[in-house]
């Protein structure tokens, strides 16, 4: 047998043997992917404390990190009331604080809104605030109190009624209003919040 034929044997042998090694990977499932979950939201009535059993696993279902230390490349504050059934709802104090920092958090119980963030072109939303917080927020329900004949979920963002609360953007000192119940039962809405200085 000449060198020729025996080398030519020997790649034809490479071929057959990498095909099926790669067909038998690519038949090969992957590994089971453990998957984060929103599971542990709050859908009861308020008041809603701030949830952090379960607050690295939703942080990994909506792709936000734990630092280890507030960003400084965005640094901009938001402000959120909430009113059920005509009566105002505390919002925490150190949500998206426990083991770490989220980029969206809370400092006191007075409703404004932290973003401090790593990265400046970062957008983060009322729907990822409430996430952190572990309450549900939809379109129509906050908590346990959804939409019904009578009461529905109403948010406003400057004053102006929002159709898409979840993925409303945080915004630098505007104010965020969640309201839910009757008609009669709606506040007067602020189109505007008084920040501290320096904020």
């Amino acid at each position: 047998m000449s060198n020729k034929v025996f080398w030519g044997l020997i790649v034809v042998v490479l071929i057959v043997v990498g095909v099926f090694i790669g067909t038998r990977k690519s038949n090969t499932p992957p590994p089971p992917k453990v998957v984060a979950s929103l599971s542990s939201l709050n859908t009861g009535p308020a008041p809603w404390p701030a949830e952090y059993q379960r607050l690295a696993d939703r942080l990994k279902a909506i792709d936000i990190p734990l630092l280890g230390a507030e960003g400084s490349a965005q640094h901009i504050h938001a402000h959120l009331d909430i009113v059920i059934n005509g009566q105002p709802v505390q919002v925490p104090a150190d949500i998206g604080i426990y083991n770490g920092i989220t980029p969206v958090h809370t400092h006191d119980a007075s409703g404004i809104i932290h973003i401090e963030s790593p990265d400046a072109n970062a957008t983060y939303t009322l729907g990822q605030f409430f996430d952190i917080w572990g309450v549900k927020l939809t379109d129509n329900s906050i908590g346990s109190y959804a939409d019904n004949s009578s009461d529905t979920l109403v948010v406003y963002d400057n004053g102006k009624k929002v159709n898409d609360p979840v993925n409303l953007a945080l915004r630098k000192h505007h104010e965020i209003v969640v309201t839910y119940g009757t008609a009669s039962q709606l506040p007067s809405i602020p189109k505007s919040y008084n920040f501290p200085s320096g904020l």
